[in-house]
């Protein structure tokens, strides 16, 4: 399967972690990356998504607060379903 981001050069995928089951379908889930992702916070706000891993359907993301955050340019460190948190190194 080939997981593609919503705009070039947002660079989808910068870092790609296997998350446990978050959908209770028995397969790992992926938390993707795109650190330069230009969203409703300005541009480079950047954004993390968690995505199925059966069919590689966007389960949840977050997107940085404001322009220039980067949100998932460092390492992305885990997530936790519980509080929908992102740790981000």
């Amino acid at each position: 399967r080939t997981l593609r981001g919503s705009a070039e050069g947002e660079r989808f995928g910068d870092d790609v972690r296997a998350v446990g089951d978050h959908d209770g379908d028995g397969v790992p889930e992926l938390l993707v990356a795109a650190p330069k992702h230009d969203g409703q916070a300005g541009v480079d706000c950047g954004r993390v998504v968690l995505v199925g891993g059966r069919d590689g359907t966007p389960l949840w993301q977050a997107e940085g607060e404001a322009a220039g955050d980067e949100l998932g340019g460092g390492e992305v460190a885990g997530f936790a379903q519980a509080e929908r948190a992102l740790l981000v190194a």
